[in-house]
């Protein structure tokens, strides 16, 4: 399950990067 828990960590990076770019 580690496997989930990065995907996770990588998408929530990815949405506060889009956030911070509007």
């Amino acid at each position: 399950m580690e496997y989930a828990v990065a995907i996770l960590v990588k998408l929530h990076a990815n949405s506060v990067s889009s956030y911070s770019l509007c």
